[in-house]
């Protein structure tokens, strides 16, 4: 048989950062359990505010990107008569949104209709929106007022409220005009179809 000789090797010099620090306490059996804990605790703590976190600051998508929506009239802006008034609705897939508000109107809001008047030479873009309960107001007969049908309210062509029970104006909606005369432009969203 063939016999093997063992090496044997004196041990290597330390190197001094190689050299075990006197404050290093070994892993034990609480540490261990008081790290996982302190691991699993941190998990949870992430788990439940990263979704709070993407619900108070979302994403911008295209449906929360306010984008001008063309608006066709069918009268040109320049022929809306004094103390007259045009009704318009927002495309399919598009929501016209509030530049300001009160009651259950609100800046930022979202509509799907308004009407245009001229009230002392001044164009009013006005959200269809009654601010009471959010039901949508017509024109009245003659012309000079708008009503809701839900609860009575009336407001007048610039939408200050004549009659309650609504105590808040109507929301405006912010626009400009575009090249073609019967159309403008209106700020607002595109909504997934």
């Amino acid at each position: 048989m063939h016999e093997t000789k063992r090496r044997t090797t004196e041990p290597k010099p330390m190197s001094p950062t190689a050299v075990p620090s006197a404050d290093v306490k070994p892993l034990t059996r609480r540490n261990f359990i008081v790290w996982a804990l302190a691991g699993l605790l941190g998990a949870i703590v992430a788990a439940i505010t990263a979704p709070i976190l993407v619900y108070l600051y979302p994403a911008k998508t295209a449906a929360t990107t306010n984008t001008p929506i063309r608006i066709p009239l069918g009268t040109p802006v320049d022929a809306i008569a004094e103390g007259g008034a045009v009704q318009f609705d927002a495309p399919a897939n598009t929501a016209l949104v509030m530049a300001d508000g009160g009651g259950v109107n609100a800046a930022g809001n979202y509509t799907y209709g308004g009407y245009f008047t001229r009230v002392g030479g001044r164009l009013h873009a006005l959200a269809i929106t009654c601010p009471h309960l959010g039901c949508s107001y017509g024109l009245d007969t003659g012309g000079n007022r708008f009503l809701c049908p839900c609860h009575g309210s009336i407001f007048n062509l610039e939408g200050q409220v004549l009659h309650g029970p609504a105590v808040n104006p109507l929301s405006h909606l912010t626009w400009r005009p575009d090249d073609q005369p019967d159309v403008v432009l209106v700020d607002g969203v595109n909504q997934p179809g």
